[in-house]
């Protein structure tokens, strides 16, 4: 029985190309929307902008 191979190598320059053409085809490539989530809400969280504390 003939194995059927289905991968392919493809060179670095030509998968990141593939993969970032993917991203924006989905409307994929922009950053995600933040949330509003509190403090105590927020342990192992990443803010989506720079927080400022009041002096």
């Amino acid at each position: 029985m003939k194995r059927n191979i289905y991968l392919s190598k493809l060179a670095l320059k030509e998968a990141q190309e593939k993969f970032y053409k993917t991203l924006l085809k989905y409307k994929l490539a922009q950053p995600l929307k933040g949330e509003l989530v509190s403090t105590e809400d927020s342990l192992g969280l990443i803010t989506a902008e720079p927080i400022f504390a009041r002096i």
